[in-house]
């Protein structure tokens, strides 16, 4: 191919691409301004309202006259024709009003030349429509003169009564005279009289011109040129001239905007020199007059002509003022109301009228405005109906001449001269309804009062979003709000010779701690003596013989109470809200609609040391509710009930001002219970925190707007709330909204790094600071990440419970150490709710954490300050301090050895355990007192330790059976020897488990089958058999079961004498009962009796105590029902048995 033609074809091609590009451009350019074309339109609309919302007011307000009657015939032509057009623009905006491609094309093509000509019909009419207007406005300019006197008048019995008045204003309030009541009324009354004389003066001044200006006869424009006024030095330097008031923001169309755009109307009137402007042409088209003042002219279309809005123009200015004025009014009305009531009573009934568009002139009548000055009863001339030249009309009508010559030159000063005497002569109306009441002009008492309460009610909302919880300094308080004189603390109670903990430091020397009323009022170094120290026979005094004293464990994260012990399965279970119809975004639950005071729980936890803990919902959920701080001391209200506002920790403290919290939760357990991905449920937690965040923004724009109206008249306020109506409100939202707000703290229970990076970046798009992490399994491994991305993250942990699921399955013992010496703080927390996570034992878990080189000073703070800290609380708990709180607790030993027991436990000062047992235990003094340092005991090498278990080796994470041997199936009949299970021929014998369990000198355990419950388990080491509810699941009954393990034996004996059985029945093989209720015990004791050649071990026996005085039981929970009357440890617990 020919290169040239090659080149001739590109270019052609690029020729043809631009200009297809510039029709394209053009094409897109015709459609985006169409949005704009139609916003012109609806804006001469709203122009056209304006007109005639203020035509209908004139015409009303001249109904008897018989202009106005000739002129109703003419403008009601007008104004059906105006009916038309606008319907028309209406249905054109329709439908050129949809979206898509070929709607904007179509519009680009065809709509605008429609709705332009359309748009010049309107122009035409709006002009026609100012032209009647200014007719009917001219018949008010008679009663000018009448009102100007009316007003000298009211001035005048105003400076008479004068002293009157200022000698009641003075009065009120039994106060003496008052130079500013005096000064005040001084400067009213001269603003009053000002005005008039401006009024009155202005009027006489007033000359029509009658002489035809120049009009360019090819514009269709009605605004000719005004002369220009000559000005002398006398009248530059006039004092009587005001200046007048802008009003140009007042047209009817915006009249609700009044409360915004006026603020001191007065202050515009003040006697200023004002040179008169060079331009003087009205908006419309009015000829200028020659006057001798003339202040500067507002638009005609929106200058307000109706004393209605003038009165509110009023009205706004003296709801501003200072009560001093309002009670200043109220005298000048009483006066001038005396003097004038039949005026008054004129005024009120102008104001009574309601405007109504006149009806439509019959077609018929034959009307003709003739040339010259309009008088009444004069016939008028219709003009066509639109569209028409508006030019060949006006000089049809006035044969050639201008129609502006038949009216006054300054026809918009006298229409601004009625305006101003409006003013003047609703003042008194004004402030006998306005000022003196303060209630909007058209508003009943009882709709007044429900609009402005309704007001208040959502000043008060809007106040609330401000409010945080007070943190008082802990050495201003004086009263902790949980006490009472019936159950609270008696008598002052004084710990001596302590070794003294105090949430930050072991103390070097023992202490005296001393608390009243439930706070703690003196800390000082023990006394020699007990009397010098001030100590007389009102305090009870203990000497702790320099045990360890420190603060109550604060345990931040807990489901007791939502969950109760005993375990009577579902009826008592309220830990999780897990429904499909609002799926996992449940904020608006709270755990304190859940809670049960009577939880025997409280106790329990109480006993080991832990006074206050937050209760949260459990973790089915993204947001799964708002949770709670209790005390653990139940019974502790006046009255001893079991009343759930009396175990909180916040417990007398105004709901507004409490700490609130949030519970999230992320990856794997709200992933299972929905389904959704952890994508899945990071885009719902946006979507639901964006929506939040728009309910946020329309609050603050509501309370912006409510602020500024509350600074305005009631009036205002009424208009407002009719306006805008209620304070927006969600209360699915609420919770999400002072989350946003940071009235609410977002605590997280997140496992895993990836979780916990995906969390902290939801949260940063919203500005929401993360509290804490809860659980945090594997937090140990980006310690980095989580100081660079987040502040002050508190990390809510286990010491060593884990390797129970995936997400847990990456522990460090040593996590505690590692994060805090990246300088991250870290709690323990127990996650109270089944047997393995009893909070009892919370203490342990800092053992354990210090027993792995977590500093001592920290593993103490790790279960008081630190928790405290992460709740907003530490300036109630957490430590024990003068002003704190008076939680404490009394050591056996220290806190951190393994097995360490308080001997006393004082929640808000009032002991929870048996004093006569703590004194008992407090009689000895050690001979050398131990250091701080050597508080943990140092254990002698021994040999290596042997457990049972309940699945060591059988499966590596206990929630994922499939990670090792299975689950026995619990249907099986258990009579059958090939039935039974045998654990060596399923054991895996390595595993993170076995690490740990070298790591604490284990070195052999006995582990049974893991099954799914039922009657028999397995055999080798032993045979197993449970006797507790699973054991249902094979024979339905417990007495079934029993029966069943007798006929096992005594065929054991019998024909399977050579099987399993037989052994067991011999005593060659063991038989292991799973038993905890003490009834099933004495059955299995019954046994041992009628059997006595066979081994009997019962494992669990949490109630054995009860049958034998020799029996210890070793850490026993009752958190199933048939284990409730285990021994809980110390049993210095007031109701253990």
């Amino acid at each position: 191919m020919d290169p040239s033609s090659i080149v001739t074809a590109s270019l052609s091609l690029t020729g043809g691409i631009a200009k297809a590009s510039l029709v394209l451009s053009q094409f897109v350019h015709d459609c985006r301004a169409a949005a704009d074309d139609v916003d012109a339109i609806c804006h001469e609309m709203q122009l056209l309202t304006a007109v005639l919302d203020t035509l209908s007011r004139s015409i009303s307000r001249q109904r008897d006259d018989p202009l106005s009657e000739a002129l109703v015939l003419q403008v009601s032509n007008t104004i059906s024709g105006c009916a038309v057009v606008v319907e028309e623009i209406e249905q054109t905006i329709e439908e050129y009003g949809h979206d898509g491609v070929w709607i904007s094309a179509k519009w680009a093509m065809f709509g605008k030349d429609d709705i332009h000509k359309l748009h010049e019909g309107l122009e035409v009419y709006t002009m026609a429509l100012s032209i009647g207007l200014h007719a009917i406005s001219l018949n008010t300019g008679e009663e000018i003169q009448g009102d100007t006197d009316m007003i000298q008048s009211y001035i005048e019995a105003l400076r008479l009564n004068r002293d009157e008045v200022l000698a009641r204003v003075n009065s009120i309030g039994e106060r003496g005279p008052s130079v500013r009541n005096q000064t005040r009324l001084d400067q009213w009354i001269e603003q009053m009289a000002v005005l008039s004389s401006y009024a009155e003066s202005t009027y006489k001044d007033t000359v029509v011109d009658h002489e035809e200006p120049a009009m360019n006869q090819t514009s269709p424009s009605l605004a000719p040129v005004q002369e220009e006024i000559p000005v002398t030095e006398e009248q530059s330097t006039s004092p009587s001239l005001p200046t007048a008031p802008d009003l140009s923001d007042l047209s009817p169309a915006t009249s609700e905007e009044l409360d915004e755009s006026v603020t001191d109307p007065l202050e515009h009137i003040s006697p200023v020199v004002r040179h008169p402007s060079t331009d003087n042409t009205s908006a419309n088209g009015n000829a200028g007059v020659s006057v001798a003042r003339e202040p500067p002219l507002p638009s005609p279309a929106s200058t307000p002509s109706s004393p209605m809005i003038m009165a509110k123009v009023l009205y706004d200015f003296s709801a501003q003022q200072e009560n001093e004025l309002s009670i200043l009014a109220g005298e000048l009305v009483e006066i001038v109301e005396k003097k004038n009531s039949a005026y008054l009573a004129k005024v009120g009934d102008c104001l009574d009228w309601k405007p109504t568009l006149p009806e439509v002139a019959d077609p018929k009548m034959d009307n003709s405005w003739e040339k010259g000055d309009p008088t009444p009863g004069a016939p008028v001339q219709h003009l066509p109906a639109p569209p028409y030249d508006a030019q060949q009309s006006l000089n049809k009508t006035t044969g050639g001449s201008s129609q502006r010559a038949m009216l006054p030159r300054n026809f918009a000063s006298i229409r601004w001269l009625v305006a101003l005497c409006a003013v003047s002569i609703t003042a008194s109306w004004l402030f006998k309804l306005g000022a003196v009441f303060d209630t909007p002009l058209t508003t009943s008492p009882h709709e007044l009062h429900h609009v402005l309460k309704r007001f208040e009610d959502s000043l008060q909302q809007c106040k609330s979003l401000k409010t945080f919880p007070s943190r008082l300094d802990p050495q201003n308080r004086t009263v902790n709000p949980r006490w009472n004189r019936v159950s609270g603390q008696q008598r002052p109670v004084v710990l001596t010779n302590a070794t003294f903990f105090d949430g930050t430091s072991v103390y070097p020397e023992p202490m005296d701690i001393t608390f009243e009323k439930g706070l703690i009022t003196r800390l000082a170094p023990t006394a020699s003596s007990l009397t010098s120290a001030g100590f007389n026979a009102l305090f009870e005094i203990y000497n702790v013989h320099l045990r360890f004293v420190t603060p109550g464990l604060v345990d931040m994260h807990s489901h007791h109470s939502l969950g109760v012990w005993p375990d009577t399965g579902g009826a008592n279970d309220d830990v999780n809200e897990m429904q499909t119809e609002w799926g996992p975004m449940t904020p608006f639950v709270r755990v304190l609609d859940g809670l049960k005071a009577y939880d025997e729980a409280f106790m329990l936890i109480a006993s080991g040391g832990i006074t206050s803990s937050l209760i949260l919902p459990g973790s089915a959920n993204i947001m799964g509710g708002e949770g709670f701080a209790v005390k653990n001391a139940r019974n502790s209200g006046e009255h001893r009930e079991y009343v759930v506002e009396e175990t909180l920790l916040e417990y007398g403290v105004p709901e507004e001002q409490r700490v609130r919290y949030m519970k999230l939760a992320c990856g794997e357990n709200p992933k299972d219970v929905y389904g959704h991905t952890r994508m899945g449920n990071a885009w719902i937690l946006r979507a639901h925190l964006a929506k939040a965040r728009e309910l946020l923004t329309r609050q603050d724009d509501y309370c912006l707007a409510a602020s500024v109206a509350s600074t305005s008249s009631r009036s205002t306020q009424h208009d407002f709330v009719k306006a805008a109506g209620k304070f927006p409100a969600i209360p699915e939202l609420e919770s999400t909204v002072a989350l946003l707000r940071g009235r609410v703290a977002f605590h997280n229970h997140c496992y895993l790094p990836e979780d916990m990076e995906t969390m902290i970046r939801v949260t940063s798009e919203q500005d929401i600071k993360i509290k804490a992490f809860h659980h945090a399994i594997e937090a140990w491994q980006v310690p980095h990440m989580l100081k660079r991305k987040a502040e002050n993250i508190t990390i809510a942990t286990f010491a060593e419970f884990s390797l129970y699921k995936w997400e847990a399955y990456s522990p460090s013992l040593a996590a505690g150490k590692i994060l805090n010496d990246h300088g991250i703080p870290v709690a323990f927390k127990s996650d109270h709710g089944i047997a393995e996570t009893n909070a009892k034992y919370l203490a342990y878990q800092a053992g354990v954490a210090h027993a792995f080189r977590l500093p001592e000073d920290k593993a103490l703070q790790s279960i008081t300050s630190i928790p405290a800290k992460a709740l907003d609380l530490d300036y109630r708990i957490g430590y024990a301090l003068p002003g704190y709180d008076a939680d404490i607790v009394v050591w056996d030993s220290h806190p951190l050895a393994i097995g360490a027991t308080p001997l006393q436990v004082f929640i808000d000062g009032v002991p929870q355990l048996e004093s006569s047992k703590v004194k008992r235990s407090m009689g000895t003094t050690f001979k050398d007192p131990p250091s701080p340092s050597s508080g943990v005991p140092m254990v002698p090498p021994m040999r290596s330790l042997t457990t049972v278990t309940a699945s060591l080796g059988m499966t590596e994470i206990v929630l994922s059976p499939d990670t090792g041997n299975g689950l026995i199936e619990p249907t099986r009949d258990a009579m059958k020897p090939e039935n039974i299970n045998f654990a060596k021929y399923g054991v895996q014998l390595q595993g993170k488990a076995f690490s740990r369990a070298r790591m604490g000198g284990i070195t052999r355990a006995v582990s049974p089958p893991t099954c799914m419950g039922g009657f028999l388990l397995g055999s080798d080491v032993g045979l197993h058999i449970t006797l507790d509810s699973s054991a249902k699941l094979t024979y339905g009954t417990i007495g079934n079961s029993i029966a069943k393990l007798r006929k096992l034996i005594t065929d054991g004996h019998g024909f399977l004498n050579a099987t399993v059985f037989g052994e067991v029945a011999t005593g060659k093989l063991p038989l292991i009962i799973h038993a905890n209720n003490h009834w099933d015990i004495q059955q299995v004791i019954a046994v041992k009796m009628d059997f006595p050649s066979t081994k009997l071990v019962i494992l669990g026996g949490a109630e054995a105590p009860l049958l034998s005085q020799q029996t210890i039981a070793s850490m026993p929970w009752p958190w199933k029902l048939v284990g409730q009357q285990s021994m809980l440890g110390s049993t210095m617990l007031r109701q253990s048995v």
